[in-house]
């Protein structure tokens, strides 16, 4: 009847058994929709992880950012200046050129930007000035097209004979530009600024209280604790050794039943294989459950003395049930 076969088996199932186990100790479960409040004791992380933010999230705050990202402006006040004084030694020469002074100098004191009436202007921007940047709006500025109209609106009241509007506006020239280079250093230290983490867990930090609702802020936080714990988590020898006497001593005791009360099963090495399986799939099958979230007392487990007592005795089924229980007892958390 083959004993070291059935003993051979009891040893293999036992190993199995023994390296499917947590690598940890069991605190609690990954949580799903299911779930409303946490069951288990307070959660206390082992580790410090980081949350990253949803790219959802991220895309929205980047959209957010770029309709409030800085545009720099270069207010030119040497050229301004070259520009008036031109103007300044005409219009001593000539009186008709002098009406204007005032309105040159005043357009350009305010700012000059090229672009038309039509243009966008309800625009935020920098205007740097003598070094200093200070927030303004685009529309304060006088565009080239608003310095015609009033050159032409003077030219009306004064009716200054001889002189055309193309007369005054050639002294006339932007002498606010956009700083392109500005506006990209500042808007990429702006987008760089925008953190992809959401929330540090340091060592010690309570995840989530015992009774504490699950939102699913919560239930990704918890999730994402297991996977973290898990990835760090390594392979122990020493609980690997542990694990592997303990489960072998549980498939040999059922061996020893069979041997001393059921010697008509232990005789039939098929039968006895078909006990341990039943064992062994209760461990398999509540190992993927754990590592993958789902909820583990879903698991029918009433199916291993059901199968069991089909084809055999209850007492049978009942030792065979207790043995599969305890496989898998180390997977539950403790309450």
């Amino acid at each position: 009847h083959n004993l070291i076969l059935k003993l051979t088996v009891a040893c293999i199932i036992g190993l199995i058994l023994a390296r499917i186990q947590p690598g940890m100790e069991v605190k609690g479960h990954k949580v799903d929709d299911f779930d409303a409040v946490w069951p288990y004791n307070d959660l206390i992380s082992d580790i410090e992880f980081n949350i990253l933010k949803d790219s959802s999230k991220i895309a929205e705050e980047l959209n957010s950012l770029k309709t409030s990202l800085p545009i720099f402006y270069l207010y030119l006040e040497e050229e301004s200046k070259r520009k008036k004084g031109i103007f300044g030694a005409i219009a001593n020469t000539d009186a008709r050129y002098a009406k204007f002074t005032s309105l040159i100098d005043s357009v350009y004191a305010v700012g000059i930007i090229s672009g038309h009436a039509q243009s966008p202007v309800n625009t935020s921007i920098l205007l740097i000035k003598n070094g200093i940047a200070s927030k303004t709006n685009l529309s304060s500025l006088i565009t080239m097209e608003n310095v015609r109209q009033m050159v032409e609106q003077r030219l009306e009241e004064h009716r200054t004979e001889g002189l055309t509007v193309n007369d005054i506006m050639q002294f006339v020239a932007p002498n606010c530009l956009p700083d392109d280079n500005r506006t990209k250093l500042e808007s990429g230290q702006v987008l760089n600024s925008i953190s992809i983490l959401e929330k540090h867990i340091r060592k010690g930090e309570v995840v989530v209280k015992k009774g504490e609702a699950l939102t699913v802020k919560k239930r990704r936080l918890v999730n994402l604790y297991y996977q973290q714990l898990q990835a760090l988590t390594g392979f122990s020898f020493i609980r690997f050794a542990a694990g592997a006497v303990l489960f072998t001593v549980m498939t040999l005791l059922l061996l020893l039943y069979l041997a001393l009360f059921r010697k008509n099963i232990f005789g039939q090495n098929k039968q006895v294989i078909f006990l341990f399986l039943l064992v062994l799939s209760s461990g398999i099958f509540t190992s993927l459950f754990y590592r993958y979230g789902l909820i583990i007392q879903s698991l029918p487990y009433c199916l291993v003395p059901i199968l069991a007592r089909a084809f055999f005795d209850g007492r049978t089924a009942l030792f065979t049930h207790l043995i599969a229980v305890l496989s898998v007892s180390f997977f539950m958390a403790d309450k």
